[in-house]
């Protein structure tokens, strides 16, 4: 046994790391996380199907049918939720259609009612500021002619107010 060198571990861990590697960097399998060319990654799954016809078309088969329940429920719930939906606007359309009706003949009722309170409050003020006027102005002419006229209306409007009470 004198021709026979016996290898440490630190040397087999060492070549099993560079064959790990080598491997790594020229390995042609389909899922590798560095890929970024798709024709890189197709040509080995175009050769798996080349080699090995029925478990492909096995497996294409299985895929395909069991996507079948999958597209059927999406688009069961698609569909229910779009009818609910469009049921939703049509019910709800018409009672917001109702109460837009409502409200805008609320809102023509308190418009019309507000204009006429307006009026009516610019007519009173416009005309006790015409009576207020007249009053004055006459109250005025009566001090010019007829001296001492104010002081005996009012004792007049002071008795009577007392004798009210």
């Amino acid at each position: 046994m004198a021709g026979v060198q016996v290898a440490s571990t630190k040397d087999i861990s060492h070549h099993v790391l560079e064959d790990w590697e080598k491997t790594r960097k020229h390995s042609n399998t389909p899922f590798e996380k560095n890929k970024t060319n798709v024709s890189e990654t197709y040509a080995p799954l175009l050769e798996i199907v080349y080699n090995y016809p029925i478990i492909s078309l096995f497996v294409a088969v299985s895929l395909g049918l069991s996507c079948v329940p999958v597209i059927i429920f999406c688009s069961f719930v698609a569909i229910t939720f779009l009818v609910t939906f469009m049921g939703f606007l049509m019910v709800e359309g018409t009672l917001i259609s109702i109460a837009a009706v409502i409200l805008s003949c609320a809102l023509f009722t308190v418009v019309c009612f507000s204009f006429l309170v307006s009026f009516m409050l610019v007519i009173i003020w416009s005309s006790s500021n015409v009576g207020y006027s007249i009053a004055r102005y006459a109250a005025l002419l009566m001090e010019k002619y007829i001296p001492g006229f104010k002081l005996k209306l009012m004792q007049f409007f002071t008795t009577h107010s007392l004798q009210k009470e």
